[in-house]
């Protein structure tokens, strides 16, 4: 049961990282989610466009490559900034690989423009390999460095109570300052986790539409 009292949160896979299929990281911390009682939905902005050259990880690590491609998609940039804020969630979640960091940055840029309020969790693999360099970008309050389940929820906690003291695997912005919580021990049992959730993506969209990836 969805407790009120507890922030709504969106986790969003940005642009542009290869639509082969869905993430599974997100469909992990949607059902994680969901269980702790929280509202959650994932957002995969992929599938709203075809990349031609999605694949081409060094083309999209490049800054001038991302800003040729929001100043050809501007009007597509504007309609995900409605979408997100339409749904209304206090904690917004970015998925980022270096692919995608660029058009993550302009995203919360904008969605702050609009609402300077909401709070923004970058995490992925880029983070838990330049934590400390995405952190510098002002636009971004936290930066789960990592395994997300425990840590985002720590997050999660903090935000309803008003809270902002260190959280262990994470980088926090409160006052100008960065608090670096350290690290944060693995998970050990991979069953205590529920089942990923993957209702929130669109599989006829993807490159491979019958498949989804797994842990193991």
């Amino acid at each position: 049961m969805v407790n009120i009292n507890k922030p709504r949160i969106l986790f969003i896979v940005p642009p542009v990282i290869y639509a082969r299929q869905p993430s599974i990281g997100i469909a992990y911390m949607c059902s994680f989610f969901k269980n702790k009682g929280y509202e959650t939905k994932a957002l995969d902005l992929n599938t709203d466009i075809t990349v031609p050259n999605d694949g081409d990880d060094l083309y999209w690590s490049q800054f001038d490559s991302h800003k040729k491609f929001f100043e050809t998609h501007r009007d597509l940039f504007d309609k995900w900034v409605e979408e997100i804020l339409k749904y209304n969630p206090q904690i917004i979640g970015f998925n980022i690989w270096n692919t995608s960091l660029y058009s993550s940055l302009r995203l919360a840029t904008m969605i702050k423009m609009k609402d300077k309020n909401k709070f923004i969790v970058f995490g992925g693999f880029l983070c838990s390999v330049d934590g400390k360099g995405i952190i510098r970008y002002p636009q971004v309050d936290a930066v789960v460095c990592g395994e997300g389940e425990e840590a985002m929820l720590e997050i999660a906690e903090n935000y309803a109570n008003n809270n902002g003291k260190a959280v262990p695997g994470c980088l926090l912005r409160k006052d100008g300052e960065v608090i670096d919580g350290g690290p944060r021990a693995e998970i050990d049992n991979i069953d205590s986790l529920p089942f990923p959730d993957f209702s929130d993506f669109k599989f006829d969209k993807y490159v491979f539409k019958n498949y989804i990836p797994i842990s193991f």
